[in-house]
């Protein structure tokens, strides 16, 4: 069986591609396994934080290491 683990902030965004075609016969037939794993929980801080603003400043945001990290070494 192929085994896939989708580390994710939206996993419900994954829903409908699970429930389409080749994908959910895979599923259903048992030849592929589709894990979504939602990072937020080992964000930082009260508010969960999975992100950061860019060294230097700038426009945009970045992905903290630590609830990557994190949620792999749980697994």
């Amino acid at each position: 069986m192929l085994q896939f683990e989708v580390l994710t902030l939206f996993p419900e965004f994954f829903y409908s591609f699970m429930e389409a075609s080749l994908i959910k016969k895979g599923i259903e037939r048992k030849k592929i396994s589709i894990s979504l794993i939602n990072f937020r929980k080992n964000g930082v801080g009260k508010h969960l934080k999975v992100d950061a603003s860019p060294y230097g400043g700038g426009p945009g945001m970045l992905l903290r290491v630590e609830p990557i990290a994190h949620t792999i070494l749980e697994q």
